[in-house]
């Protein structure tokens, strides 16, 4: 009987621990994906514009257009539509 109440017991435990856990890590999350989010609307022209890509020849230079279909690359100016 002492045993069976034992394994409760300890079971009990870690199961309150993790709920706070968890709460806590959903908090933080929320505030992380929000920070994310002001980021990236402040710096989705940026990086859409400018990008660097590491190609065999070392370091090219990807130039986004705003609809993000066409890109010009390296040298050549190549334009691809997806």
């Amino acid at each position: 009987m002492t045993s069976s109440t034992v394994p409760d017991v300890s079971v009990q435990t870690p199961g309150a621990t993790t709920t706070a856990v968890t709460a806590n890590d959903a908090g933080q999350k929320e505030q992380s994906n929000a920070k994310r989010r002001e980021i990236s609307r402040a710096t989705a022209c940026e990086y859409e514009r400018k990008q660097w890509t590491r190609g065999l020849y070392g370091l090219k230079r990807v130039e986004y257009t705003l609809d993000a279909r066409k890109y010009i690359r390296g040298k050549g100016e190549r334009e691809r539509t997806k």
